[in-house]
């Protein structure tokens, strides 16, 4: 199931607001960053692409991938 499914990483920023570019990034608000990632990426070495400044991050949450998504990709993999 963890090569058919991606986990959402959302990482929350104090105050500032942190605009990057970078081909995971899924959303971006004021204070938040959403990524997605293959569920064997390593979250800190995608932080260290993205040149964060640590000391502003707030808080880091990960929702896994869910049987639902596995489904999903698995049919859209199958079709011509």
């Amino acid at each position: 199931m963890h090569d058919l499914t991606r986990k959402k990483v959302v990482v929350t920023f104090k105050d500032a607001q942190i605009e990057r570019t970078h081909p995971l990034i899924v959303h971006q608000e004021k204070n938040q960053l959403t990524l997605s990632l293959p569920m064997q990426s390593e979250l800190g070495q995608v932080l260290n692409e993205l040149d964060l400044p640590m000391t502003s991050i707030l808080d880091i949450s990960i929702l896994e991938g869910t049987l639902e998504d596995a489904f999903r990709s698995v049919l859209e993999g199958s079709q011509p």
